[in-house]
């Protein structure tokens, strides 16, 4: 037996997995996307924590620390049922197949990225007021990473946005593929670790980022011009690759010629 499925059979079980999540009571949708925002706040914190010990003679080892604790955050969505924006574009694909229609897609989409922030935000409050970003150097370090992504023009918040997803998805394909949870840990660590030290820019995870910043410093940061000039350009290139690329190349690879 082996400890893999081959792409069609994951793409299969992908497509199952998507297909059960279209169908879901509302209230279910965004407390899965509640979860999700949350784990992916938690990792994000983890993060922080390596980034405020950054210093000019060690720089790359410590963001390199930073990335490779980041995939905690998806593994926890991926092994206890968080969802996230990024990863349910995938759902695109049961559309193509004509199983699902397009409001079962919009209503999915937008009530997940709505859990996704309301999780982001809950865990940024508590996490602000238990005291975890009372320091200097953690405030410095959540500003930076938040105004790094701030200064950030339209197209670029797009097209590194559309590069994040492209390895999001590869985490997600790599873990389905996987039979046991070792080799699903091992399929999207990488893909996931890579884009973080990439730099490149996943919606969820700069909510959390972005909350935490307005927190420690509301001077700096106006929400809606946020919502409109970083969330929605970088929402829309998460969705073209997650979305509208993979779901495409997918379709023809390992479904209309299955």
């Amino acid at each position: 037996m082996y400890s893999f499925y081959n792409p069609i059979e994951a793409i299969e079980v992908i497509g199952r997995t998507n297909f059960k999540r279209a169908q879901e009571e509302k209230n279910k949708i965004l407390l899965t996307g509640i979860l999700g925002g949350m784990f992916i706040s938690l990792a994000g914190i983890g993060q922080l924590t390596i980034l405020q010990n950054i210093n000019p003679q060690n720089e790359t080892f410590v963001k390199f620390l930073g990335a490779a604790i980041f995939p905690v955050g998806l593994l926890l969505c991926l092994l206890l049922g968080g969802t996230l924006f990024t990863g349910n574009s995938l759902i695109i694909l049961n559309l193509i197949n004509k199983e699902i229609k397009i409001k079962e897609v919009v209503r999915n989409l937008s009530i997940t990225w709505l859990g996704n922030f309301i999780g982001g935000g809950v865990v940024a409050y508590i996490s602000y007021f238990a005291g975890i970003f009372k320091t200097l150097p953690m405030q410095t370090a959540s500003i930076n990473i938040a105004m790094n992504k701030l200064n950030l023009n339209t197209y670029e918040c797009l097209l590194s946005g559309f590069l994040c997803n492209i390895l999001v998805i590869a985490g997600i394909w790599l873990s389905t593929s996987s039979k046991d949870s070792s080799g699903k840990i091992y399929g999207c660590w990488f893909p996931i670790m890579l884009f973080v030290i990439s730099g490149y820019q996943h919606v969820v995870a700069n909510m959390f980022f972005i909350t935490i910043a307005k927190l420690i410093s509301p001077e700096k940061i106006n929400f809606l011009q946020t919502l409109l000039t970083h969330f929605l350009p970088v929402t829309v290139g998460n969705f073209l690759s997650g979305g509208i690329f993979f779901p495409i190349v997918f379709h023809y690879l390992y479904v209309h010629r299955k």
